[in-house]
């Protein structure tokens, strides 16, 4: 996550540790007794398509042919027909090959109209470049005695390469018809998700150990065929609310150690063929902490579209993607504004071996008119940072038993206004993919900053269950 750099908006509060202990144990008992995982924050599904059930050829025909004319004016029973079944995808960036989504299930079933989700994953990752550049930018600024602070050396940006390390754990209720005659997919789901970060903002705010989010999601999805054209199309309408408190942290009036988020999302997706579908999301929310002195609330706007385009065969995707945000800091002038331009494309050479490229161009803008560090006196004094890098992700995948998969990588990242933050790294994982009862996935990632001479190593382990 990129550090949005003003200091009244980077603190966010927590729970006792008590507390958050009785919910890790409940949410694992719910991953083990009830189970179904599904993702908590931004849900991306892709558009709805019709799938035809395929007869093998050295399947031997099931209909009989008709000999006799009252035959003819039979319809034909539910066996004969093609099956033809509506499929939701949830795009992944951690999916390899041609597909970039992965397919959406029931869940397991508990009542006619009612599925329950679980999600479990604990993992560590690297900031982006541009978080970090920007963090030894502001670190400067931020005063040392009322002077700016020397920052400039090796050891001091070596001293920012700390994983950003999450556990994080969500249940998924849904409410939809399994015998809707109609063939339209139309689902109503609560998601109810609890995470833990830490290290979020070291070491600008080192005092800032990690925060707890409570998130409360409610979806409304539909998706049906275009009348008239045969195309299809999904809809997703979401509202979130977020409650955010952080430990460790110096409770002024500004801070508080709290806030809320409302979130609204909309995600549009359009398919006029298997070959070729568009998605498109936007998302708002207002940032509020009620216990401050004053009426400080950001506001933060994402948008985002993409172009899935896939051969024929269905083997190669090339997928163009560009995101736009901004964050108003409310009653500040101050915005950061954030670019992101990607290329993807994937290739399944059979049904065990598929790989993935990315080409990433970010940009990220950081203008704060109303500065007034490092003294904090009534002097204001401007500030305007920006970070750029581009980033190469490869990744391959192969199946090397029933449903284990073996994964590997190699990524490479380069800042175009400042290098010290370089670097190349390797992915060593496994995958279990069991489509509609489990996906396992372990994962070992290894970064070399070579110009700060500075490794970091990190881990991830996420569990989807009857997903």
């Amino acid at each position: 996550m990129v550090d949005k750099c003003k200091k009244y908006d980077k603190l966010i509060g927590l729970y006792s540790m008590k507390y958050t202990y009785i919910k890790i144990i409940i949410s694992l008992c719910a991953a083990l007794c009830l189970s179904r995982a599904d993702i908590a924050y931004p849900i991306d599904i892709t558009p709805v398509k019709y799938r035809i059930a395929e007869t093998k050829a050295t399947e031997e025909p099931t209909t009989q042919p008709i000999t006799k004319k009252e035959d003819l004016d039979k319809k034909p029973s539910p066996e004969q027909e093609p099956d033809k079944v509506l499929v939701l995808k949830k795009a992944d960036v951690s999916r390899i090959g041609a597909k970039s989504s992965y397919e959406e299930f029931a869940g397991l079933r508990f009542a006619k109209y009612f599925t329950v989700a679980q999600r479990v994953e604990i993992y560590q990752e690297a900031r982006p470049i541009d978080s970090y550049i920007l963090d030894a930018k502001a670190i400067r600024y931020l005063g040392q005695n009322g002077r700016i602070r020397v920052w400039d050396t090796p050891a001091h940006y070596r001293s920012q390469i700390t994983p950003l390390f999450t556990r994080a754990y969500g249940t998924q209720f849904t409410l939809d018809n399994p015998d809707d005659p109609s063939g339209q997919v139309a689902q109503l789901r609560y998601t109810l998700d609890y995470r833990e970060i830490y290290r979020e903002y070291h070491p600008k705010w080192p005092h800032l150990l990690w925060s707890h989010w409570d998130q409360h999601e409610v979806m409304l999805i539909h998706g049906t065929q275009i009348p008239g054209i045969n195309w299809y199309y999904t809809v997703n309408l979401g509202y979130r609310y977020s409650t955010i408190t952080e430990k460790n942290t110096d409770l002024t009036p500004t801070n508080s150690g709290y806030q809320n988020k409302h979130t609204y999302l909309v995600n549009l997706a359009i398919a006029p063929s298997p070959q070729l579908e568009w998605f498109g999301q936007f998302e708002y929310f207002k940032s509020k902490r009620p216990r401050s002195t004053f009426p400080y609330s950001p506001d933060h706007v994402f948008w985002r579209t993409e172009l899935r385009m896939k051969s024929k065969d269905l083997k190669t995707s090339f997928i163009p993607s560009f995101s736009y945000s901004k964050d108003y800091y409310w009653p500040f002038r101050d915005t950061f504004q954030k670019y992101e331009v990607s290329a993807r494309i994937g290739h399944d050479f059979n049904e065990k071996l598929s790989i993935s490229s990315q080409l990433d161009y970010v940009l990220s803008l950081r203008d704060e008119p109303d500065n007034n560090a490092p003294d904090y006196g009534t002097t204001p004094r401007p500030i305007k940072d920006s970070a750029a890098y581009m980033g190469f992700n490869n990744k391959a995948s192969y199946n090397i038993w029933n449903d284990f998969y073996l994964q590997g990588g190699f990524d490479f990242a380069a800042g175009l206004n400042m290098s010290d933050f370089d670097n190349w790294g390797t992915f060593l994982g496994i995958e279990y993919y069991k489509p509609g009862i489990l996906r396992a996935n372990f994962g070992w990632n290894t970064n070399y900053y070579y110009n700060i001479e500075d490794f970091l190593n990190s881990v991830e382990f996420r569990v989807f269950i009857f997903m």
